[in-house]
């Protein structure tokens, strides 16, 4: 007997991805519903392809997380959600619960912590979790019993095997690998010149 599944969607990637691919679409009052839209269409098909047990849409819920507690500078020089999109992000939750496709979020934290600790709180009590997602980042929650299905790369689906082809090294080890990313590209001259720039206007 198989085991049952739960799929769990990175609403915020996937709303995120939807805005930069087709911006302009609105309603005549001016409020963008394609997003909503086109992640209900894709977690429908979604649901009829692969059959899960169980399923829910992660969002980021308003106000500072428990990183920002411990890091003042947390996200610091990230850009913040283009206004247009903050408010559609009501109304795609409201596409989402009027399908009854769960919503879940909780105060503090960010979608892709909820999204790492449900998948892998399902996995112990014996459930097939699924992470839906084109972040790399969660590839580091990958393993026997979790798996990520990648969207953007025609629902592929990423368990340790495919981490390592993918990226080189084992799902333990992409944290360092991204975190060396990250020191590449902000000690690059590049990025120290773009900065330089930056602090000049």
């Amino acid at each position: 007997m198989s085991r049952k599944s739960i799929y769990l969607v990175d609403g915020m990637s996937h709303i995120y991805r939807a805005y930069f691919a087709i911006r302009g679409l609105s309603q005549l009052k001016g409020h963008a519903d394609e997003r909503g839209l086109r992640l209900h269409v894709y977690a429908a098909r979604l649901i009829e392809t692969e059959k899960p047990d169980y399923i829910g849409v992660a969002f980021d819920l308003e106000g500072p997380t428990v990183r920002h507690e411990k890091f003042e500078q947390y996200k610091a020089t990230r850009k913040p959600m283009p206004e247009d999109l903050v408010q559609q992000i009501p109304y795609v939750r409201r596409v989402c619960e009027a399908f009854r496709v769960p919503v879940i979020g909780f105060p503090g934290y960010e979608a892709d912590d909820v999204i790492g600790t449900l998948s892998r709180a399902a996995a112990e009590r014996g459930l097939r979790s699924v992470i839906v997602t084109s972040d790399k980042d969660m590839l580091q929650l990958v393993t026997g019993e979790v798996s990520v299905l990648d969207p953007m790369k025609d629902n592929l689906v990423l368990d340790p095997a495919k981490v390592v082809e993918k990226m080189g090294v084992r799902p333990d080890q992409v944290a360092d690998l991204l975190g060396l990313w990250e020191i590449r590209w902000t000690t690059s001259p590049a990025r120290r010149e773009s900065a330089r720039k930056g602090q000049k206007n």
